[in-house]
């Protein structure tokens, strides 16, 4: 679907409403944060994670040395989470460990990076290294890219059984920003119900339960 068909559809979940405010332009911005949304699904309940493989991407930067006192490293831009490091200058994957132990660790201490704590997932994008670099080092990241914003004439990068979720959420923050409290509700719990009874090619279902993606790893 196109942003032109899912703004048809979130302003029939709105009523049809049509103004000076609620013009195509605000339609457009309600789909595209649905679309995020959509891209980032995180249901707190079951701990369930989507991360699209469209939106997977690698990325290699310099990490430089200027302000050795202070070890975080933005990313590039329209990324939402940090997935994993390698150290290219030294050859080596870089460990993953938690923020609280990160944060023990001297920020001063020169040397090759040993391990990092990504930043993302909604919040700051970039990450937290140890050790800091004596050299300048390069750096290749694994990121999860926000989704492209669409334009009247542009589509989703993911497969169209997962676009129905985006104009559903859209019909539930359009009707939250109108001020229709029980549609927003309803809407928002059919955008849940919609994903929940999808799966994605790399999720599989194991007796005892689904085993989900999920940041840091799969359960």
């Amino acid at each position: 679907m196109t942003g032109s068909e899912l703004v048809v559809l979130t302003k029939q979940h709105a009523g049809n409403r049509s103004s000076s405010t609620y013009d195509t332009a605000w339609y457009l911005a309600r789909v595209n944060e649905a679309m995020r949304w959509v891209a980032t699904y995180h249901n707190q309940q079951t701990k369930r994670v989507i991360r699209f493989p469209e939106l997977h991407d690698i990325v290699d930067s310099r990490l430089l040395t200027a302000n050795p006192s202070n070890n975080f490293v933005a990313n590039s831009s329209g990324v939402y989470a940090t997935l994993a490091l390698y150290n290219e200058t030294d050859s080596r994957p870089v460990s993953l460990t938690s923020f609280r132990d990160m944060t023990r660790r001297g920020r001063t201490d020169a040397g090759a990076v040993q391990s990092w704590v990504p930043y993302g997932e909604g919040d700051t994008a970039g990450y937290l290294i140890w050790r800091i670099p004596s050299v300048n080092t390069e750096i290749t990241e694994y990121v999860y890219k926000y989704p492209t914003d669409l334009t009247t004439s542009t589509s989703p990068v993911f497969d169209e059984a997962w676009q129905h979720a985006i104009h559903l959420k859209a019909g539930s923050l359009a009707a939250m920003l109108q001020g229709r409290d029980e549609e927003m509700r309803r809407l928002g719990e059919m955008a849940v119900f919609d994903i929940e009874q999808r799966q994605l090619p790399g999720e599989d279902t194991r007796v005892g339960g689904r085993s989900w993606f999920r940041v840091g790893g799969r359960r």
